[in-house]
């Protein structure tokens, strides 16, 4: 019952260097005293396997701590996967909606230009009821394309 708690993170595109949401959550736990990921595994297979916020912790149940019984991810854009016969094997994902991810770790999850993950809290959850944030180069492009076909109008 906290609401929608909703992070930017702005930085800058490596795509030699490809980070995924676990990094994004270390970013926001290093920024938001409030907030805190429990990520368990190896940097190339990790997982979520708590959080707490404002000292309520939300996690696992006893029986599988690593199965994700306490929220569902959603992504947009960038890449999401699972491994395929050892080999993590992403697929490109459209930016327009929402889709339940898989996979919070780079390179399950590769998170690119105009990406956007959100977590829903509780079994079975939905998607979220926002719109994924655009990325800011394509809305100034559309904006710019307006103004042109305006321009030429007159």
């Amino acid at each position: 019952n906290i609401g929608v708690l909703q992070y930017e993170v702005r930085y800058d595109f490596d795509e030699s260097v490809p980070i995924g949401t676990s990094d994004l959550l270390r970013i926001i736990a290093a920024e938001d005293s409030s907030i805190n990921f429990d990520i368990l595994g190896s940097s190339s297979n990790e997982f979520l396997s708590a959080i707490t916020f404002n000292g309520v912790r939300e996690e696992g149940s006893e029986v599988a701590p690593l199965v994700f019984t306490f929220f569902e991810q959603f992504v947009a854009g960038g890449q999401s996967g699972a491994e395929s016969f050892g080999v993590p094997a992403p697929e490109p994902i459209s930016q327009n909606a929402f889709v339940e991810g898989l996979g919070i770790t780079a390179p399950f999850r590769i998170i690119e230009p105009g990406s956007s993950d959100a977590f829903v809290f509780g079994l079975g959850g939905t998607a979220p009821s926002f719109a994924p944030i655009p990325e800011p180069s394509a809305a100034v492009l559309l904006s710019t394309l307006c103004l042109f076909s305006l321009r030429r109008r007159r």
